[in-house]
């Protein structure tokens, strides 16, 4: 996978603090394995690959974003995955989730309250 660009220090200690806290598991058969690339900012879990990256470039918004615990994310169906990408964040991260899987949603869920702690905008100096 490759990782994503961007190098400020706030992405840095944003996506290092996330890596850190990241769950071994998604769910039972779901567990995070070895990825290749940038294992600072990427992370992976399962077969086929659910996929995280931080400090991802903001996505684009011409859908209402979807909100999981009250935290909203866009939404990118194509191919055979959905990808969900955080939109109010100073750091965001984007999580892509297989179609084989029957609960995507339930799979980002489990993300949400660390999703939560990345650095809101306003924390930019001068946003």
């Amino acid at each position: 996978m490759p990782a994503p660009s961007g190098s400020a220090a706030l992405v840095v200690s944003a996506c290092a603090a996330l890596l850190s806290a990241l769950p071994d598991e998604l769910d039972a058969d779901v567990r995070r394995r070895p990825v290749s690339g940038d294992a600072a900012r990427t992370a992976a879990w399962g077969d086929p690959p659910v996929t995280l990256q931080c400090g991802v470039p903001l996505p684009g918004q011409e859908r209402p974003p979807l909100f999981i615990d009250g935290f909203p994310l866009v939404t990118d169906e194509r191919g055979d995955a959905v990808t969900y990408t955080t939109s109010d964040r100073a750091v965001n991260v984007s999580v892509r989730v297989p179609k084989s899987y029957d609960e995507q949603v339930y799979l980002v869920q489990d993300l949400i309250p660390l999703l939560k702690k990345l650095p809101s905008p306003k924390a930019v100096p001068g946003a």
